[in-house]
């Protein structure tokens, strides 16, 4: 605690292992303030993988399926959202509009029974129910999620995981795919950034070798940032 007159004070506050770097920074959760919202940023800027749809365009839902609350099943928007919604639950745990955590061991739970209780009867709703657990179901497909929190809704149980672990897990299964896209696109962008222009297809192959040596060099982006500068392509800017 800090007196207001002293706030030109600084104190080191350590964060615990809900933390993952500018993730969960106050700065990226209060810019993009859904969640997915900052799983499809993190694809579109880690990765490089922006939400696309098809060249040939997406079918059209008929007035039922219109209606269905589960985008990853709704017929034109399953294309994205079926990696989306997983994508979005490894933030399950981050309030959306805001940059507090929920934390399992202090409070909330991935089931609370006094929120299904005031769900499901005329008791009233606490602030943290209301806030942050299912009270309300807008169709029939959401009353299975009442006194859950809302990060489970229409989860599947293989997808639990991501709400409980947090986006470092998403970091580590991106950083352990085969092909690394990670790494590939922090090489892509950083090349692009200091040449000033796209990569064009000929130069696919540098990309593909600095991403390597990215992985090889235990993530350190000097030494991607020197080898970039080293180069010839990077020689030949004018």
């Amino acid at each position: 605690d800090i007196p207001f007159h002293e706030a030109d004070t600084w104190v080191l506050v350590p964060l615990d292992s809900a933390h993952a770097g500018v993730l969960t920074h106050p700065a990226y959760l209060l810019r993009f303030q859904t969640n997915r919202g900052r799983a499809d940023r993190f694809y579109t800027n880690f990765l490089c993988q922006p939400f696309q749809p098809p060249e040939e365009g997406l079918p059209v839902a008929d007035e039922e399926d219109a209606l269905n609350p589960d985008l990853q099943n709704r017929p034109g928007c399953e294309y994205c959202h079926g990696l989306l919604e997983p994508a979005a639950s490894y933030w399950g745990r981050w309030t959306e509009t805001g940059g507090g955590f929920l934390d399992p061991d202090a409070f909330f739970s991935a089931f609370n029974p006094d929120c299904e209780a005031c769900a499901t009867t005329n008791l009233p709703c606490s602030a943290d129910c209301s806030n942050h657990y299912v009270v309300n179901a807008s169709h029939p497909a959401e009353e299975p999620f009442l006194g859950w929190l809302k990060s489970y809704v229409f989860r599947q149980p293989a997808h639990y995981d991501h709400i409980e672990q947090g986006p470092e897990l998403l970091v580590m299964k991106s950083i352990a795919a085969g092909h690394n896209p990670l790494a590939r696109c922090t090489a892509r962008k950083l090349a692009e950034d200091l040449l000033g222009r796209p990569v064009t297809p000929l130069e696919e192959e540098w990309i593909e070798t600095l991403g390597e040596e990215f992985v090889a060099e235990s993530f350190d982006y000097r030494t991607l940032v020197r080898s970039i500068l080293m180069s010839d392509a990077y020689r030949r800017v004018r």
